[in-house]
C-alpha cells in the first residue's frame, strides 16, 4: 500500500512538475512572441529610417553634383569674364593712346592754322 501511495505521489509529482513546466514554457513563449513583435516593429521603423536616409543621400548626391557642375561653370565664366576684362582694358588703353596722339595732332594743326591765319592776315 505504501508503495502504491508512493507511486501515486511520484506520479502526481511528475504530473504537477510537467504542468508547472508547461505553464512556465507557455509564459516564456508568450514573452518571446511579445519580444519578437517588438523587434519586428523596431525593424520596420529602422527600415523606414533607412529608406529615408537613402533617399536623402540620393538627393544630397544630386545637389552635390549640381553644385560641382555650377562651380565648374562659374569658374569658366570667371575665366571668360577675366579675359573680356583684360581685352577691354587693352582696347581702352589703345584708344587712350590714339586719343592722346590725335589730340596732339589736333593741337599741332590748330597751331599751324593760327600761324597760317596770321600769315594771311599780314
Amino acid at each position: 500500500m505504501q508503495q502504491l501511495l508512493a507511486a501515486i505521489a511520484a506520479l502526481a509529482g511528475i504530473l504537477i512538475g510537467y504542468w508547472i513546466g508547461t505553464l512556465a514554457a507557455k509564459r516564456e513563449k508568450q514573452q518571446l512572441e511579445s519580444r519578437v513583435g517588438e523587434l519586428a516593429a523596431n525593424l520596420g521603423e529602422i527600415k523606414t529610417e533607412l529608406d529615408q536616409a537613402q533617399s536623402l543621400a540620393a538627393v544630397r548626391a544630386g545637389f552635390e553634383s549640381l553644385a560641382a557642375e555650377r562651380e565648374k561653370t562659374a569658374a569658366q565664366l570667371g575665366a571668360q569674364l577675366a579675359a573680356q576684362r583684360d581685352a577691354a582694358r587693352a582696347d581702352l588703353q589703345t584708344r587712350m593712346e590714339s586719343e592722346t596722339r590725335l589730340s596732339a595732332h589736333i593741337s599741332a594743326l590748330d597751331a599751324e592754322l593760327r600761324k597760317e591765319r596770321e600769315s594771311a592776315a599780314e
